[in-house]
Protein backbone atom coordinates (compact mmCIF):
# COMPACT_ATOMS: atom_id res chain seq x y z
CA UNK A 1 0.00 0.00 0.00
CA UNK A 2 1.09 3.34 -0.84
CA UNK A 3 2.12 5.90 1.99
CA UNK A 4 0.03 8.69 2.43
CA UNK A 5 -0.45 11.89 4.64
CA UNK A 6 -3.81 9.97 5.49
CA UNK A 7 -2.17 6.70 6.01
CA UNK A 8 1.38 7.68 7.71
CA UNK A 9 0.50 7.59 10.98
CA UNK A 10 -1.33 4.68 11.59
CA UNK A 11 1.08 2.73 8.82
CA UNK A 12 3.53 3.99 12.06
CA UNK A 13 1.43 2.53 14.79
CA UNK A 14 2.21 -1.06 13.47
CA UNK A 15 5.56 -0.39 12.76
CA UNK A 16 7.88 0.23 9.64
CA UNK A 17 10.21 -2.74 8.90
CA UNK A 18 12.96 -2.73 6.01
CA UNK A 19 14.65 -6.11 5.30
CA UNK A 20 14.29 -6.71 9.03
CA UNK A 21 15.05 -3.18 10.66
CA UNK A 22 11.89 -1.81 12.90
CA UNK A 23 11.03 1.86 13.61
CA UNK A 24 8.24 1.54 16.39
CA UNK A 25 6.54 4.72 17.08
CA UNK A 26 4.24 4.31 20.15
CA UNK A 27 1.82 7.81 19.60
CA UNK A 28 -0.14 6.84 22.87
CA UNK A 29 2.54 6.47 25.19
CA UNK A 30 5.08 9.46 23.39
CA UNK A 31 7.50 6.59 22.67
CA UNK A 32 10.41 5.40 19.82
CA UNK A 33 11.63 2.28 19.14
CA UNK A 34 14.61 1.81 17.01
CA UNK A 35 15.44 -1.92 16.18
CA UNK A 36 12.50 -2.93 19.08
CA UNK A 37 8.78 -3.32 18.49
CA UNK A 38 8.43 -2.67 22.56
CA UNK A 39 9.85 0.78 23.54
CA UNK A 40 10.31 1.27 27.21
CA UNK A 41 11.28 4.45 26.97
CA UNK A 42 10.99 7.79 24.82
CA UNK A 43 13.58 6.16 23.21
CA UNK A 44 15.16 2.37 23.07
CA UNK A 45 17.41 1.18 21.09
CA UNK A 46 18.38 -2.31 20.17
CA UNK A 47 16.18 -5.39 20.67
CA UNK A 48 16.32 -5.59 24.30
CA UNK A 49 16.49 -1.85 24.47
CA UNK A 50 19.68 -1.85 25.53
CA UNK A 51 19.71 1.68 25.34
CA UNK A 52 17.31 4.02 27.10
CA UNK A 53 16.61 7.86 27.48
CA UNK A 54 14.18 9.39 29.47
CA UNK A 55 13.71 12.63 28.13
CA UNK A 56 11.50 14.09 30.62
CA UNK A 57 14.20 12.60 33.55
CA UNK A 58 17.13 13.54 31.27
CA UNK A 59 18.49 9.49 32.10
CA UNK A 60 20.37 7.92 29.42
CA UNK A 61 20.85 4.26 30.60
CA UNK A 62 23.71 1.97 28.49
CA UNK A 63 25.06 -1.39 29.37
CA UNK A 64 28.29 0.38 28.30
CA UNK A 65 30.14 3.26 27.15
CA UNK A 66 32.66 3.55 24.88
CA UNK A 67 34.24 7.36 23.71
CA UNK A 68 35.66 10.39 24.52
CA UNK A 69 34.07 11.81 28.39
CA UNK A 70 35.89 15.80 27.01
CA UNK A 71 32.98 18.02 27.20
CA UNK A 72 31.03 15.83 29.83
CA UNK A 73 29.78 18.30 32.50
CA UNK A 74 27.30 18.69 34.96
CA UNK A 75 26.03 16.67 38.45
CA UNK A 76 24.20 13.71 36.82
CA UNK A 77 24.61 10.50 38.53
CA UNK A 78 26.26 7.23 37.10
CA UNK A 79 25.02 3.99 37.51
CA UNK A 80 27.64 1.54 36.06
CA UNK A 81 29.30 -1.96 36.96
CA UNK A 82 33.17 -1.26 36.01
CA UNK A 83 34.93 1.70 35.12
CA UNK A 84 37.70 1.48 34.19
CA UNK A 85 40.24 4.53 33.78
CA UNK A 86 43.65 5.93 33.98
CA UNK A 87 42.79 9.03 36.26
CA UNK A 88 39.83 9.21 38.56
CA UNK A 89 39.20 12.48 40.05
CA UNK A 90 36.43 12.82 42.87
CA UNK A 91 36.26 16.88 44.00
CA UNK A 92 33.14 15.65 46.07
CA UNK A 93 31.96 12.55 47.88
CA UNK A 94 32.60 8.79 46.44
CA UNK A 95 30.15 6.14 48.01
CA UNK A 96 31.05 2.87 47.12
CA UNK A 97 29.57 -0.46 48.61
CA UNK A 98 31.65 -3.29 47.20
CA UNK A 99 35.36 -3.71 46.86
CA UNK A 100 37.59 -1.06 46.03
CA UNK A 101 41.16 -2.66 44.96
CA UNK A 102 44.10 -0.39 43.97
CA UNK A 103 47.21 -1.69 42.69
CA UNK A 104 49.17 1.51 43.42
CA UNK A 105 49.15 3.96 46.04
CA UNK A 106 45.85 5.90 47.76
CA UNK A 107 47.07 9.16 48.42
CA UNK A 108 44.67 11.05 51.05
CA UNK A 109 45.34 15.07 51.24
CA UNK A 110 43.29 17.43 53.47
CA UNK A 111 41.11 14.03 54.67
CA UNK A 112 39.79 14.82 58.57
CA UNK A 113 38.56 11.10 58.79
CA UNK A 114 39.02 8.07 57.39
CA UNK A 115 36.03 6.13 58.65
CA UNK A 116 36.26 1.80 57.64
CA UNK A 117 33.55 -0.35 58.82
CA UNK A 118 35.68 -3.73 58.75
CA UNK A 119 39.27 -4.11 59.34
CA UNK A 120 41.83 -1.85 58.02
CA UNK A 121 45.22 -3.79 56.58
CA UNK A 122 48.17 -2.71 56.29
CA UNK A 123 50.50 -5.25 54.61
CA UNK A 124 53.73 -2.69 54.66
CA UNK A 125 52.85 -1.11 57.60
CA UNK A 126 50.78 1.86 59.07
CA UNK A 127 52.70 5.10 59.12
CA UNK A 128 50.77 8.31 61.31
CA UNK A 129 52.77 11.35 60.86
CA UNK A 130 50.99 13.50 63.32
CA UNK A 131 47.97 13.57 65.66
CA UNK A 132 48.28 9.97 66.52
CA UNK A 133 46.05 7.13 66.69
CA UNK A 134 42.62 6.74 68.77
CA UNK A 135 41.14 3.50 69.26
CA UNK A 136 37.35 3.32 70.80
CA UNK A 137 36.48 -0.02 72.06
CA UNK A 138 38.45 -3.00 71.35
CA UNK A 139 40.89 -3.46 68.35
CA UNK A 140 41.37 -7.09 67.37
CA UNK A 141 42.76 -6.40 63.73
CA UNK A 142 46.66 -5.59 63.81
CA UNK A 143 47.93 -7.65 61.21
CA UNK A 144 50.59 -5.65 59.69
CA UNK A 145 53.94 -7.08 59.16
CA UNK A 146 55.15 -3.76 58.17
CA UNK A 147 56.73 -1.23 60.72
CA UNK A 148 54.48 1.11 62.60
CA UNK A 149 55.05 4.27 63.06
CA UNK A 150 53.49 6.44 65.69
CA UNK A 151 54.60 10.26 65.82
CA UNK A 152 52.42 12.05 68.46
CA UNK A 153 51.29 8.39 70.53
CA UNK A 154 48.97 6.01 70.80
CA UNK A 155 45.59 6.90 72.89
CA UNK A 156 43.57 3.96 73.83
CA UNK A 157 39.85 5.69 75.56
CA UNK A 158 37.84 2.53 76.07
CA UNK A 159 38.32 -1.34 75.92
CA UNK A 160 42.01 -1.02 75.48
CA UNK A 161 44.86 -2.42 72.41
CA UNK A 162 44.17 -6.09 72.03
CA UNK A 163 46.91 -7.84 69.66
CA UNK A 164 45.96 -11.62 68.41
CA UNK A 165 49.43 -13.54 67.77
CA UNK A 166 52.57 -12.27 67.77
CA UNK A 167 53.06 -8.85 66.13
CA UNK A 168 56.30 -9.44 64.67
CA UNK A 169 56.35 -6.18 62.43
CA UNK A 170 58.11 -3.77 64.90
CA UNK A 171 61.72 -4.28 63.18
CA UNK A 172 63.38 -1.06 63.70
CA UNK A 173 63.20 2.44 65.35
CA UNK A 174 61.91 3.72 68.73
CA UNK A 175 58.36 4.28 69.75
CA UNK A 176 58.06 7.70 71.90
CA UNK A 177 55.63 7.91 74.31
CA UNK A 178 55.63 11.50 75.91
CA UNK A 179 52.91 11.12 78.72
CA UNK A 180 51.21 8.10 80.93
CA UNK A 181 51.09 4.61 79.93
CA UNK A 182 48.92 2.15 81.28
CA UNK A 183 48.72 -1.96 80.89
CA UNK A 184 46.28 -3.19 82.10
CA UNK A 185 45.47 -7.68 82.43
CA UNK A 186 42.54 -9.41 81.58
CA UNK A 187 40.69 -7.83 84.25
CA UNK A 188 40.23 -4.32 82.47
CA UNK A 189 41.00 -1.11 84.00
CA UNK A 190 41.34 -0.64 87.76
CA UNK A 191 40.82 -4.57 88.29
CA UNK A 192 43.64 -6.40 89.34
CA UNK A 193 46.98 -6.20 87.83
CA UNK A 194 48.44 -3.64 85.73
CA UNK A 195 51.39 -1.51 84.94
CA UNK A 196 51.57 2.66 84.27
CA UNK A 197 54.30 4.62 83.37
CA UNK A 198 53.71 7.97 85.18
CA UNK A 199 55.32 10.53 83.08
CA UNK A 200 55.02 13.16 85.65
CA UNK A 201 56.50 11.76 88.27
CA UNK A 202 59.48 9.71 86.41
CA UNK A 203 58.47 6.19 87.73
CA UNK A 204 57.03 2.62 86.31
CA UNK A 205 54.83 1.24 89.08
CA UNK A 206 53.41 -2.33 89.03
CA UNK A 207 50.66 -2.61 90.90
CA UNK A 208 49.84 -5.40 93.39
CA UNK A 209 50.71 -9.12 92.61
CA UNK A 210 51.97 -8.15 88.83
CA UNK A 211 54.98 -9.41 88.32
CA UNK A 212 58.26 -7.90 86.62
CA UNK A 213 59.88 -11.67 85.57
CA UNK A 214 62.89 -12.17 83.69
CA UNK A 215 64.84 -15.40 82.26
CA UNK A 216 63.80 -17.02 79.14
CA UNK A 217 61.78 -19.39 80.93
CA UNK A 218 60.31 -16.64 83.56
CA UNK A 219 63.20 -17.46 86.40
CA UNK A 220 62.99 -14.75 88.49
CA UNK A 221 59.84 -12.43 89.46
CA UNK A 222 59.48 -9.12 91.43
CA UNK A 223 56.55 -8.34 93.29
CA UNK A 224 54.10 -6.82 95.88
CA UNK A 225 50.89 -8.84 96.93
CA UNK A 226 49.34 -6.47 99.09
CA UNK A 227 51.28 -7.79 102.03
CA UNK A 228 54.77 -8.45 101.20
CA UNK A 229 57.50 -7.33 99.19
CA UNK A 230 58.61 -10.74 97.32
CA UNK A 231 61.95 -11.82 95.24
CA UNK A 232 60.80 -14.93 93.98
CA UNK A 233 63.34 -17.69 92.56
CA UNK A 234 60.90 -19.37 89.92
CA UNK A 235 63.62 -22.36 89.52
CA UNK A 236 66.48 -23.97 91.36
CA UNK A 237 69.36 -21.72 90.78
CA UNK A 238 71.01 -19.28 93.83
CA UNK A 239 69.81 -16.22 94.02
CA UNK A 240 72.75 -13.21 94.40
CA UNK A 241 73.41 -10.02 95.12
CA UNK A 242 76.65 -8.54 93.30
CA UNK A 243 78.55 -5.50 93.08
CA UNK A 244 80.19 -5.05 89.35
CA UNK A 245 81.24 -1.15 89.80
CA UNK A 246 85.24 -2.39 89.78
CA UNK A 247 84.62 -5.10 87.54
CA UNK A 248 85.32 -7.78 89.69
CA UNK A 249 81.58 -9.27 89.89
CA UNK A 250 82.25 -9.07 93.67
CA UNK A 251 79.38 -11.53 95.46
CA UNK A 252 77.77 -9.77 98.57
CA UNK A 253 74.76 -12.13 99.55
CA UNK A 254 74.07 -15.65 98.40
CA UNK A 255 70.83 -17.56 98.72
CA UNK A 256 71.14 -21.37 97.87
CA UNK A 257 67.79 -23.31 97.42
CA UNK A 258 67.55 -25.40 100.77
CA UNK A 259 70.93 -24.74 101.66
CA UNK A 260 72.71 -21.88 103.51
CA UNK A 261 72.74 -17.76 103.18
CA UNK A 262 75.89 -16.48 103.25
CA UNK A 263 77.17 -13.00 103.87
CA UNK A 264 80.19 -11.80 101.99
CA UNK A 265 82.83 -8.80 103.50
CA UNK A 266 85.00 -7.76 100.13
CA UNK A 267 84.43 -11.06 98.57
CA UNK A 268 85.15 -12.84 101.47
CA UNK A 269 82.47 -14.99 103.01
CA UNK A 270 82.33 -14.04 106.95
CA UNK A 271 78.72 -15.59 108.08
CA UNK A 272 76.93 -18.73 106.70
CA UNK A 273 73.78 -20.32 107.61
CA UNK A 274 73.32 -24.02 108.21
CA UNK A 275 70.89 -26.74 109.62
CA UNK A 276 72.27 -25.86 113.39
CA UNK A 277 73.03 -22.55 113.21
CA UNK A 278 76.05 -20.35 112.17
CA UNK A 279 79.67 -20.51 110.96
CA UNK A 280 81.19 -17.17 111.94
CA UNK A 281 84.57 -16.45 109.88
CA UNK A 282 86.40 -14.37 111.54
CA UNK A 283 86.09 -12.35 115.07
CA UNK A 284 82.31 -11.89 116.01
CA UNK A 285 81.62 -8.89 117.85
CA UNK A 286 78.44 -8.35 120.30
CA UNK A 287 77.69 -5.43 122.29
CA UNK A 288 75.48 -6.77 125.47
CA UNK A 289 72.13 -5.42 126.18
CA UNK A 290 71.55 -3.84 129.58
CA UNK A 291 69.85 -5.72 131.38
CA UNK A 292 66.54 -4.54 133.22
CA UNK A 293 65.87 -3.84 136.92
CA UNK A 294 63.74 -5.00 139.14
CA UNK A 295 63.43 -3.20 142.56
CA UNK A 296 61.50 -4.88 144.88
CA UNK A 297 60.56 -3.96 148.68
CA UNK A 298 60.87 -6.27 151.46
CA UNK A 299 61.15 -9.69 151.88
CA UNK A 300 60.94 -11.24 147.79
CA UNK A 301 60.35 -14.37 146.10
CA UNK A 302 61.72 -14.99 143.15
CA UNK A 303 59.42 -14.85 140.01
CA UNK A 304 59.30 -16.62 135.75
CA UNK A 305 59.95 -12.93 134.42
CA UNK A 306 63.01 -12.03 136.84
CA UNK A 307 65.15 -14.14 133.97
CA UNK A 308 67.61 -12.64 132.68
CA UNK A 309 67.27 -9.71 135.60
CA UNK A 310 68.85 -7.90 137.68
CA UNK A 311 66.79 -7.97 141.38
CA UNK A 312 67.90 -4.99 143.41
CA UNK A 313 66.70 -6.35 146.92
CA UNK A 314 66.82 -4.73 150.75
CA UNK A 315 65.73 -8.21 152.27
CA UNK A 316 65.20 -11.97 152.10
CA UNK A 317 64.91 -13.08 148.68
CA UNK A 318 63.55 -16.64 148.24
CA UNK A 319 63.90 -19.16 145.27
CA UNK A 320 61.08 -21.88 145.17
CA UNK A 321 60.59 -25.07 142.91
CA UNK A 322 59.16 -25.41 139.91
CA UNK A 323 59.14 -20.87 139.00
CA UNK A 324 62.46 -21.15 136.09
CA UNK A 325 63.60 -23.31 133.14
CA UNK A 326 67.08 -24.72 132.44
CA UNK A 327 69.61 -22.09 131.08
CA UNK A 328 67.55 -19.05 132.94
CA UNK A 329 69.93 -16.63 134.86
CA UNK A 330 68.97 -14.27 137.73
CA UNK A 331 71.45 -11.65 139.09
CA UNK A 332 70.08 -10.69 142.73
CA UNK A 333 72.13 -7.84 144.28
CA UNK A 334 72.09 -6.47 147.95
CA UNK A 335 71.25 -3.20 148.54
CA UNK A 336 72.07 -3.12 152.07
CA UNK A 337 75.05 -2.22 154.27
CA UNK A 338 74.29 -5.40 155.95
CA UNK A 339 74.48 -9.23 154.90
CA UNK A 340 71.06 -11.08 153.28
CA UNK A 341 69.84 -14.35 153.43
CA UNK A 342 69.06 -16.46 149.89
CA UNK A 343 66.56 -19.04 151.21
CA UNK A 344 66.39 -22.41 149.82
CA UNK A 345 62.74 -22.55 149.10
CA UNK A 346 60.85 -26.35 149.69
CA UNK A 347 61.92 -29.26 147.66
CA UNK A 348 64.86 -26.82 146.05
CA UNK A 349 68.62 -27.26 146.40
CA UNK A 350 70.79 -24.04 146.20
CA UNK A 351 74.65 -25.33 145.35
CA UNK A 352 77.32 -22.56 146.06
CA UNK A 353 79.99 -22.66 143.27
CA UNK A 354 83.20 -24.01 143.84
CA UNK A 355 82.21 -25.75 147.01
CA UNK A 356 79.98 -29.07 148.26
CA UNK A 357 78.07 -26.10 150.39
CA UNK A 358 73.95 -26.95 149.56
CA UNK A 359 71.16 -24.90 151.38
CA UNK A 360 70.02 -21.32 152.12
CA UNK A 361 72.89 -18.95 151.50
CA UNK A 362 74.16 -15.35 152.85
CA UNK A 363 74.79 -12.50 150.29
CA UNK A 364 77.72 -10.43 151.29
CA UNK A 365 77.43 -6.48 152.04
CA UNK A 366 76.75 -4.71 148.89
CA UNK A 367 77.46 -8.21 147.12
CA UNK A 368 75.97 -9.06 143.61
CA UNK A 369 75.25 -13.05 143.19
CA UNK A 370 74.39 -14.88 139.47
CA UNK A 371 71.74 -17.76 140.21
CA UNK A 372 72.00 -20.22 137.41
CA UNK A 373 68.80 -22.81 136.93
CA UNK A 374 69.76 -26.39 136.45
CA UNK A 375 66.34 -28.23 137.15
CA UNK A 376 62.91 -26.67 137.88
CA UNK A 377 64.62 -27.40 141.36
CA UNK A 378 67.86 -27.16 141.12
CA UNK A 379 70.15 -23.85 141.22
CA UNK A 380 74.19 -22.90 141.09
CA UNK A 381 75.19 -19.95 142.79
CA UNK A 382 77.91 -17.82 142.12
CA UNK A 383 78.99 -14.36 143.60
CA UNK A 384 79.79 -12.38 146.70
CA UNK A 385 78.88 -14.95 149.25
CA UNK A 386 79.56 -15.35 152.86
Amino acid sequence: MAITNATRLSDFGAGIGTQGAIIQVDNSNARLGIGTTNPTAMLSVGPNAAIIMDGIAGVITATSFAGSATGLTGTPSVTVNLVSATDVNVSGSATIDGHLSVAGTITHEDVTNVDSVGIVTGRLGVRVLAGGIQVVGVYTGLLASGIATVADGVRVDNGGLQVVGIYTGLKAGISTFTNDISIHGTAGVGAGTSIKWNASANKLRFNDNTKAEWGDGSDLAIFHNATDNIIDCLNDKTLKIVNDSAGGNETMIECDPNGSVDLFFNGSKKLETTNSGLIVTGVCTAQVPAAPLNDPSGTYTLVASDAGKVVVADNTITVDQNVFSPGDLITVMNDTASTMTLTQGTSVTLRKAGTADTGSLTISVRGVITIICLTTTGFFVCGNLE
